[in-house]
């Protein structure tokens, strides 16, 4: 279990990876907006890591380089993961077979180590049939348009989705601070 404001942080940080990614690896450039679109994220993600809490000092610094370190070495590979993705010559085919490799590999493992609850099973359902839409409509995203226009906004739009459905159908609290963080 984790908080929205975890989740929301990890998503944020995301976008700002690929842009600096496409910028470094590809010299694809990034506009005046979405530099000013990074800025804004970060600040975002400063508010959401500095809300309220009940840390202090060392802990906090400790906690806050340990966060940015999960959240930036996640953010790289997810990137990465999109830049191959765009990059490829059939993206539709690339997402199958990256799916595929993936479900064999972790199979084995999820069978060995995996207590399920089969109360669990409608929401392992659903969520795979909203995942392997999200694929799809990446996929034929990419083949249309440019990794600096499709990623940022992929991901760009998730906090907003999470925090919402977190708030209004979950009934999870958000401060202010992650609000702000998110607009």
């Amino acid at each position: 279990h984790t908080t929205v404001a975890n989740v929301l942080f990890l998503q944020a940080v995301s976008p700002i990876a690929a842009a600096l990614i496409a910028w470094v690896g590809l010299r694809e450039q990034v506009s005046r907006r979405t530099a000013v679109a990074m800025v804004v994220a970060l600040a975002g993600v400063g508010l959401m890591v500095g809300g309220p809490g009940g840390a202090q000092g060392l802990g906090l610094a400790l906690s806050i380089v340990m966060t940015l370190s999960f959240a930036l070495a996640a953010a790289f590979l997810h990137a990465f993961w999109n830049l191959l993705l765009a990059r490829s010559r059939d993206p539709q085919s690339a997402t199958l077979v990256a799916l595929v490799t993936a479900v064999v590999v972790l199979a084995p493992v999820t069978a060995l180590t995996w207590r399920l609850d089969s109360r669990a099973l409608p929401f392992i359902a659903v969520t795979s049939v909203l995942q392997l839409a999200y694929f799809g409509l990446l996929a034929t995203a990419y083949r249309r348009s440019e990794l600096a226009f499709v990623y940022p906004l992929s991901r760009g739009l998730a906090p907003g989705l999470v925090l919402f459905v977190g708030a209004v159908a979950l009934g999870e609290d958000a401060s202010g601070s992650q609000v702000a963080g998110v607009v």
